[in-house]
């Protein structure tokens, strides 16, 4: 049976599901908000080491939607939550 846990490379460690569903915000090159979509967040039960997985394929909102009245309030939530910030330089781009 193949384990699809990540590997921490460190300890050599499967790490362990620490929480479905966080939030991740991911920022332009410019510093703006490209888009924020949901992960699984991971942890290394030896050395503690975070990572986040499965977030890049399906965004909750882009920037352009940001101007609609929901989408701020449903920004605004996920700003009191706590969010995972990621800095993709170029990614608006495609690179």
């Amino acid at each position: 049976m193949i384990d699809k846990n990540p590997l921490c490379v460190s300890c050599g460690v499967r790490f362990k599901p620490e929480k479905n569903g966080v939030y991740v915000k991911v920022i332009k090159s410019n510093g703006m908000l490209y888009y924020v979509a949901q992960g699984d967040k991971w942890k290394c039960p030896k050395c503690g080491f975070e990572i986040v997985t499965d977030y890049g394929s399906d965004s909750i909102l882009c920037d352009y939607q940001m101007v609609q009245q929901d989408n701020i309030n449903i920004f605004q939530r996920i700003e009191d939550e706590g969010t995972i910030i990621i800095d993709r330089t170029g990614v608006e781009n495609g690179k």
